[in-house]
Parts: C-alpha cells; sequence; structure tokens
C-alpha cells in the first residue's frame, strides 16, 4: 500500500473501487494533478467502511464529476485527534466540495 505525507500526517492511498478499512480517521477525496493531488474534499468518520463504502457520502458523485482518482486515509482512533486534523487540512488546503471550508458533521 502506498502513503502520502501531507501536513506530518500519513495517509493511505486507495481506488474510489476499494473496500475500506473499518476503523475511524480523516479521508480526503482528491484527484491526480500531474505529480500531486487536488483537494476536493476533507471530512472524518468513526468508521470508513461506513462512511465511504457504497457510494453513499452525499459528496461523492460531485467528487465523480470532478475527476475523483483516489480516496486518502489517515487512520486514528481518537475523535479530538480527529475534528483537529479535519480543520487543519480544510485550513491548508481549501477543497472544492466542503461548503464553504467548513468541516464535516460526521461521526
Amino acid at each position: 500500500m502506498k502513503h502520502l505525507k501531507i501536513a506530518n500526517y500519513l495517509f493511505s492511498i486507495h481506488s474510489p473501487e476499494e473496500t475500506f478499512p473499518m476503523e475511524g480517521g480523516v479521508y480526503i477525496f482528491a484527484c491526480k494533478s500531474f505529480n500531486t493531488f487536488d483537494t476536493l474534499y476533507i471530512g472524518k468518520t468513526h468508521c470508513f467502511f461506513e462512511r465511504l463504502s457504497s457510494n453513499k457520502h452525499e459528496k461523492w458523485d460531485a467528487a465523480i464529476q470532478m475527476d475523483l482518482s483516489h480516496v486518502l486515509l489517515h487512520a486514528t482512533d481518537n475523535e479530538e485527534e480527529r475534528t483537529k486534523i479535519e480543520r487543519e487540512l480544510i485550513r491548508k488546503y481549501p477543497p472544492y466540495l466542503n461548503d464553504q471550508g467548513q468541516q464535516s458533521d460526521s461521526k
């Protein structure tokens, strides 16, 4: 599995078609742009599998239309840490699909 360091956090790189793990953390919908990724959406969840599987995510279709190519995952079971990381990344890498740069409301 490949990894990518973003703002001092290690993210695993996944295809949108993959089955996601049963763990929580911060996720990024991204599209490949030359040698980097464009950030489409940043969110957090208590379970990647529940939040991202079966294309149920409310921003999934919009991300697909914007050429979603990868889902980046940073696992952490600590809700406070997830919120801190999500806020930091939204500020540093403003995503196209987060409503006015707001953090997600998922658990």
